[in-house]
């Protein structure tokens, strides 16, 4: 068997690295030729899914980037509702004082505002006066609770009376229950119950109805659902 010389052996390789045409023709006498073509053909998916994978690495970079802008972007409106809730709280608690010093003085305005119409009803709005109880044994409501309730007494008519800017349908209800507590401790039950308000809400106004209370309004209002 002639065997190569070490020259030659190079050679051999080389022409088996370099020539691809040499190299198919080497493997097909050593039954080899199937095997490289297959192995060609894995290496070129290989080559295809190594270039997608990057495709797909750079655009999830990108996407990485858009998914960086938006939360920056939320963090930014978080902060800004916080910062809103925080100026509706202090607003809130701005007006609330504001109203529980000024109450008085905003009844008083709307009862001028329908002083017409209370006269037409017999009522003198300058003659309407709150009358303040406490209940200082819970026999009422609680122990120590303060009760007011705006009254007016003319003759034998005694009108019990809620004045309010705006009236919800607990506002109803609050009246009522003061009004049954005020009959109990006059003795005497009321010629009328009437709620004078700028605006009321629909179910408020519905309500006030079915217990016998009459209301003058300007504004009714749908309830948001």
């Amino acid at each position: 068997m002639a065997s190569l010389s070490s020259d030659e052996r190079k050679r051999f390789l080389r022409a088996l690295e370099e020539d691809a045409e040499f190299r198919y023709a080497v493997a097909g006498k050593l039954g080899l030729l199937e095997i490289l073509k297959r192995l060609d053909r894995i290496e070129e998916e290989l080559r295809k899914l190594w270039v997608k994978s990057l495709e797909h690495d750079k655009r999830f970079e990108e996407i990485s980037k858009r998914f960086e802008v938006i939360e920056k972007k939320l963090l930014e409106h978080d902060e800004r509702f916080n910062q809103i809730q925080r100026d509706t709280s202090m607003l809130r608690a701005q007006v609330g004082g504001f109203t529980s010093r000024a109450g008085i003085g905003i009844e008083r305005l709307i009862l001028e505002v329908y002083r017409d119409l209370l006269k037409r009803r017999g009522i003198h709005a300058e003659k309407v006066e709150k009358i303040s109880i406490k209940d200082i044994d819970g026999r009422w409501l609680r122990k120590g609770a303060r009760i007011e309730l705006d009254i007016y007494v003319h003759n034998r008519e005694v009108w019990f009376i809620e004045v309010k800017s705006l009236v919800e349908l607990n506002d109803v209800e609050w009246f009522q229950t003061r009004c049954e507590i005020m009959e109990k401790v006059l003795g005497r039950k009321p010629t009328r119950k009437l709620i004078i308000t700028i605006d009321i809400f629909r179910e408020a106004l519905e309500r006030a109805r079915e217990l016998g209370i009459d209301v003058i309004y300007t504004n009714v209002h749908e309830v948001n659902k």
